[in-house]
């Protein structure tokens, strides 16, 4: 693994009734440097692959690979770097120094935490119709996480069209409030 291009940053320790910062650098290395982790219980199918190469093409890099400093192996972003490999590009990564059994945990948690979120079926509504995407497996990975009444070639005459906020009902965006034992992104004041 290259480790010129890393930058180092000091490991926090615990703050008093806090988390630690096991953070300890980010760089970019060459795509065939990065180590597969051999626990990786992970399994990506093509159309996931598809989608996934769909949106790094049109969108780009948006989320670094997690590397664990002390190992060398990757504990997210296993498909993204073996996109990479076959493209010769760089990786954006995130170093971590975490012991073997911390790794093990995140490695085993990292994916199902995500998966455990709940979703606001308006706020997903909101959100896919208003996209304007160009890639077919963006498209199809779209269609999966529509709610019925937007899949395409579907149509519902019940269904109305999403109305607009009146200007009295828009709100300041707010950052990452709990709300009734929930935590979102930004969301309207008001909307609870």
């Amino acid at each position: 693994m290259a480790k010129a291009t890393k930058s180092k940053a000091k490991v926090e320790p615990k703050a008093p009734g806090g988390w630690r910062n096991r953070i300890v650098g980010e760089g970019f290395e060459d795509a065939d440097q990065l180590l597969a982790n051999p626990r990786n219980w992970r399994v990506h199918p093509k159309a996931q692959q598809d989608a996934l190469e769909g949106v790094l093409r049109e969108v780009g890099w948006v989320q670094r690979v997690i590397v664990n400093q002390r190992t060398g192996f990757v504990l997210d972003g296993h498909a993204r770097v073996a996109m990479a490999i076959s493209r010769g590009e760089k990786v954006p990564v995130v170093y971590v120094d975490l012991s073997p059994e911390e790794e093990a945990i995140i490695l085993a948690t990292l994916d199902p935490l995500s998966a455990m979120a709940g979703t606001d079926q308006e706020l997903l509504k909101d959100l896919v119709s208003n996209l304007s995407v160009q890639d077919s497996a963006i498209k199809a990975l779209l269609e999966t996480l529509s709610p019925p009444d937007l899949k395409t070639g579907l149509t519902d005459a019940d269904a109305a069209p999403a109305l607009p906020l009146p200007c009295h009902a828009r709100r300041r965006p707010v950052a990452f409030r709990a709300a009734r034992g929930t935590v979102r992104g930004l969301h309207s004041e008001g909307r609870h």
